[in-house]
């Protein structure tokens, strides 16, 4: 009989100790998704591998390193860590599409990936690298999920480890199996690690129970004694020797003995340190230890020469560093990060949760120590007693977890004496479990248990089976809240996510009627199970929608920005969140629509405004697999230039071609160069022309800058715009060129004195003065010319701002820096448009008085250089509608369409604040004390970049307005992080 146990025997029998400090379980939840071809669901896209990295290789030729991890491959260049591309395939049910091994070839020419099939088997998808967005063959048949592959170093052979033990050699260049091995064959057991560590005769496996050296292609298990190279012979000697010397065994290994080398990596006992270590020759000590993950190591790669070294962890971090020294040289990871509590108090609709892990008991992994303001969109600090104890194990009955013969289970208590065992399945591990005290679902003590896999399961304690399982977390569930009200319940998990569930909904299985991603920097996506969503600024990629192509065709993948007219629903979100029922969200943004007519007196409110407007119907359904087909955005096909070019002209020609997937004809084609509009003085349009087929052929000479030069293409019909194809060109160019600096374009606008008296501020006049009044001192420093258009109070008109951007647009060269300072009142009208309000304003009459904001986005979509906007439109005055729950203005400011680096002086429903003993706004006062200080800079290199002047002013605004307000930077990813302003020097 299994026996109730304490959490800290629990903690100690589960290993939870290594969790708590750090460690995600390595076993992804997967539920539902579709597994036909044109099946569509939704995915996380959190800009790096969403869960633990299961294998890391270098192209040979040193160029690119891969990375996968749950359902993708995520390529990188080596040189400057720059994404290059994601690679997906078909998902569906019970781990179908997991990307478990991956390796290039030694000719560069293929890329192979290891995958878990629809029937729990194994596949590899091989890519050809010079065509790398489609699969070029799928080859199947393995007994099981393949989770390690090694190419041979003269590219011959390539080896092929099973889960289940078994091996597989392959002639790759004729696609032939040569030699096989059956699971159980070699005492190794199962491999952790293959590798051809020498020449193609011998291979190197790793596993559980040590060291085995096969032949190839016999794969005939050789004994240390035999006729082996005298190298290979003396490491496996000393294997034992090097890992007890670290206190634990090695995880795995990468050998290069070829080049005297080879990796580590493994966790010390005691405090956890996650080291990658690395040896030379046969030295029983490595030559330095890399101690800079924060979690479990989980694959280690070196590159085609042995001077860089790669290194990936279950957080999905992939470290890259130098082999010879252990320096760092970049980190790529993604934004989300575990969450380890939450919990929802829903009268003041804030969202509790913590990103830090603490030991404290099971059913509990983490102290509240942040909040999610739903009204406001912002995250803050919060105190943990600020909301509901959350998980609830006692009340009449009592929940306790169990333990028995290695087997983990839930036992509940009953009040009159007796106890039940709750039926959770083979191989579930109960994370958390929660007492509801709902009746909504007609259960007496219904029970929440979360698991490691991210299974959620409703149970009846009369009955001890499940009720209702609830579908979406994708790995191990860390806490389980309800709501005061009863209506729902959260949970949150170490996928980042927490995700809202309807008690009112019955049946299996149930989606969550919503879902919050909370990334570790502020970034933020909520979404429905219809795709609907709101996001700050520039993080409406974060979630996408990924459409099967077929087992062997590559997967397509839509992030919801694409579709953002139709999709980015603010309102609905919020409805959403008050009613618990999408549905029920929907018809009231629908009932609001078809109202007729609106007091012009009453406040816009939600129930007041006209809604967004969108170019489908609010009820498409987007998951339809035929929805998806009519609005799928275009396909580019770009002919030239190559990626990796190299010109010694300043200009290049762009070749592409356009395909219309559906019946909507192209109504846009882009081009970006370095995130910058592509056109500009001298440069030759020559013009798309639309064939009958749906293809749109596409012509431009485009103007580059000395250096690396990103050039970007995108599309778009009337619902949805393209994903960008990028291709980086080199420009060699003269030192002339090269050492010219560019021109600065300043437009400042600050209105204080209105027409109307009534909407007066105070500041705005002096902040647009003494902003401007800054850039002073860069003339020269910096920037060659500085040309500056001051706009104050009476001269601040429509006509004049206008006329003003307009001049910008004809003075700015591709080169130059274009930066952009507004302080107004913003508006809008009952439709929700936007507007920025000019000196002569009538807020009753803004179609005619009032600055559409879409002048200033057009204005910032034709400036051909970089441009950065400085934006405070958030004064208090008694302005209606400038907050709302509605579309925020700058989102769409930060796609990559436009390009634009935004600052903005708080989040889109706070108020900026104004203080007579600064003389300006918190936002403008910050920014000059910033361009003064010196300890702004903090690489010391002499100017301020983009994440040096966001931290520093961001800070000081949050201690000058203790907490109220929160400046925004946002910079499509289009634009790297640039220094912009020589810093004062003392």
């Amino acid at each position: 009989m299994s026996t109730a146990i304490s959490p800290r025997c629990l903690l100690r029998l589960c290993g939870f100790l290594v969790f708590i400090l750090g460690t995600a379980f390595n076993t992804p939840v997967h539920s539902q998704q579709p597994t036909k071809p044109g099946d569509v669901s939704l995915i996380l896209d959190v800009r790096g591998i969403p869960g633990a990295v299961e294998d890391i290789s270098f192209c040979p030729n040193g160029t690119m390193l891969a990375a996968c991890g749950e359902q993708e491959v995520r390529i990188w260049d080596t040189q400057t860590g720059r994404h290059l591309r994601t690679l997906r395939g078909e998902i569906g049910a019970n781990g179908e599409g997991d990307c478990l091994s991956v390796a290039f070839s030694h000719d560069n020419c293929d890329l192979v990936v290891g995958i878990r099939d629809a029937k729990g088997k194994g596949a590899l998808r091989v890519y050809d690298v010079r065509h790398i967005a489609e699969i070029d063959s799928l080859i199947e048949g393995f007994s099981a999920p393949v989770t390690d592959l090694a190419f041979s170093l003269n590219g011959r052979f390539l080896a092929v480890a099973c889960a289940d033990g078994s091996l597989s050699i392959y002639d790759w260049p004729l696609r032939q199996i040569v030699g096989t091995a059956a699971a159980g064959a070699f005492p190794v057991g199962t491999f952790e690690t293959i590798s051809f560590p020498l020449d193609e005769s011998l291979l190197l496996a790793y596993g559980p129970a040590g060291t085995t050296i096969l032949s190839v292609p016999g794969c005939q298990a050789l004994p240390a004694n035999s006729e082996l190279p005298e190298r290979l012979k003396t490491w496996v000697q000393k294997a034992s020797d090097i890992s007890q010397s670290f206190g634990n065994e090695f995880a795995s290994c990468d050998w290069r003995f070829d080049q005297e080398i080879w990796l580590a990596y493994g966790k010390s006992e005691g405090q956890p340190t996650y080291w990658a270590g690395c040896w030379r020759g046969t030295n029983a000590t490595p030559q330095f230890v890399y101690a800079g993950h924060q979690n479990v190591v989980t694959a280690i790669a070196l590159s085609g020469d042995c001077k860089l070294s790669a290194s990936g962890d279950r957080r999905g971090e992939v470290h890259v560093w130098d082999t010879e020294t252990g320096a760092p040289i970049y980190i790529l990871k993604g934004v989300s990060r575990p969450i380890y509590r939450a919990a929802l108090d829903a009268k003041s609709r804030r969202l509790g949760f913590t990103h830090q892990p603490t030991q404290s008991s099971w059913n509990r992994y983490g102290e509240i120590d942040r909040a999610f303001d739903f009204a406001n969109r912002i995250v803050t600090s919060a105190a943990a007693d600020a909301f509901l104890a959350g998980e609830r194990t006692t009340g009449n009955g009592r929940l306790l977890a169990t333990y028995y013969q290695e087997t983990y289970g839930v036992r509940f208590f009953w009040p009159r004496g007796g106890a039940t065992d709750f039926a959770l399945g083979d191989d579930v591990t109960p994370t958390c479990f929660s007492l509801l005290q709902s009746e909504r679902n007609g259960i007496d003590f219904p029970t929440i248990i979360g698991d490691k896999s991210g299974g959620l399961t409703l149970f009846d304690p009369a009955t001890a089976e499940p009720q209702s399982k609830y579908v979406g977390h994708r790995s191990f569930i860390t806490s389980l809240c309800e709501s005061e009200d009863g209506r729902c319940f959260t949970s949150s998990s170490m996928d980042g996510t927490v995700r809202f569930w309807s008690l009112e909904s019955s049946g299996s299985p149930i989606e969550p009627f919503l879902s919050l991603l909370l990334g570790e920097h502020g970034e933020w996506i909520a979404w429905t199970p219809e795709g609907y969503y709101d996001a700050a600024p520039g993080c409406g990629d974060l979630v996408a929608w990924h459409v099967n192509r077929g087992r062997d065709r590559s997967a397509s993948c839509y992030p919801l920005h694409q579709f953002r007219d139709q999709l980015y629903r603010p309102d609905i979100i919020q409805f959403v969140l008050r009613s618990a029922n999408v549905q029920t969200a929907i018809a009231e943004v629908a009932r609001i629509t078809n109202q007729v007519a609106v007091d012009p007196a009453r406040p816009i409110t939600a129930d007041t405004a006209q809604p967004i407007t969108t170019p489908v119907p609010i009820t498409t359904d987007f998951r339809k697999p035929q929805t998806m087909q009519k609005m799928h955005p275009p396909r580019i096909r770009l002919v030239s230039p190559q990626d990796g070019a190299v010109v010694s002209e300043g200009q290049v020609h762009v070749l592409a071609e356009i395909v219309a997937e559906n019946d909507m004809p192209i109504q846009d084609v882009r081009i970006l160069v370095n995130g910058r509009p592509g056109s500009g003085k001298g440069i030759e349009v020559l013009g798309p022309g639309e064939t009958n087929d749906g293809r749109v052929s596409f012509s431009r000479a485009v103007s580059l800058l000395p250096g690396e030069n990103q050039i970007t293409l995108m599309a778009g019909n009337s619902v949805a715009h393209s994903n960008p194809v990028t291709v980086s060109v080199r420009y060699d160019a003269p030192a002339d060129v090269l050492n010219a600096k560019p021109n600065l374009h300043l437009l400042s606008v600050g209105i204080s004195e209105y027409k109307d008296p009534q909407l007066n501020l105070r500041y705005a006049h002096l902040d647009a003065e003494s902003f401007a009044a800054a850039w002073d001192n860069q003339r020269g420093a910096v920037y060659q010319q500085l040309t500056e258009n001051l706009l104050t109070n009476a001269e601040a008109t429509g006509d004049h701002i206008q006329s003003a951007m307009s001049q910008l647009a004809e003075n700015v060269d591709q080169r130059d820096v274009a930066v952009i300072f507004i302080s107004a009142h913003g508006i809008r009208d009952r439709q929700l448009e936007y507007y920025l309000a000019p000196h002569e304003v009538e807020p009753d009459n803004l179609s005619a008085t009032g600055l559409h904001f879409s002048a200033i986005a057009q204005l910032l979509e034709s400036l051909p250089c970089k441009v950065l906007l400085f934006v405070d439109t958030c004064h208090a005055a008694g302005i209606t509608g400038a907050k709302s729950i509605w579309r925020d203005p700058l989102y769409e400011l930060t796609s990559e369409e436009y390009g634009t680096i935004v600052f903005a002086s708080s989040l889109s429903r706070e108020i900026s604040v104004e203080d007579e003993a600064w003389g300006h706004g918190a936002f403008t006062k910050a920014i000059l004390a910033t361009f003064e200080d010196k300890a702004a800079d903090l690489d010391d290199d002499g100017f301020l970049s983009l994440t040096e002047f966001e931290q520093s002013v961001g800070e000081r605004v949050a201690e000058m307005t203790q907490g109220q307000q929160h400046p925004v930077m946002k910079r499509p990813a289009t634009i790297h992080n640039i220094p912009f302003y020589r810093i004062a020097t003392p």
